[in-house]
């Protein structure tokens, strides 16, 4: 399953899922066949962090092991490996800064927590 949080012309921040882990993925190359994304496996407080007003999107993937996911055009993975602790590279994840916009931070919270007063 894959959640949109931020899209151009395709998606390029998303929320992805396999089996019952959930990653944040961004969009780092892509060519007319293969888009390769790279990914961070994402941790139950994550989604609240992710939900603020300062949950920088960067950090989640400097703190942690990373991967590397080529998906073809049918969304389907042709390739992937694991990158150490802070090795996926200031070009390919998100700058420094990048925090959700309001609607797609409301998106990552449980319905009951959107009924709460929200920044």
């Amino acid at each position: 399953m894959l959640s949109v949080l931020l899209e151009y012309e395709e998606p390029d921040l998303a929320v992805l899922e396999s089996g019952s882990q959930r990653f944040l993925g961004v969009v780092s190359d892509a060519d007319s066949h293969i888009r390769r994304w790279i990914m961070s496996p994402l941790r139950a407080s994550d989604l609240d962090y992710l939900s603020s007003p300062h949950g920088d999107v960067r950090s989640l993937f400097l703190d942690r092991e990373t991967f590397v996911v080529d998906f073809d055009g049918t969304r389907s993975p042709v390739s992937e490996w694991s990158l150490e602790v802070g090795a996926a590279g200031d070009r390919n994840i998100p700058k420094p800064g990048l925090v959700l916009p309001l609607e797609q931070r409301r998106s990552l919270l449980p319905d009951w927590r959107q009924l709460e007063s929200f920044p």
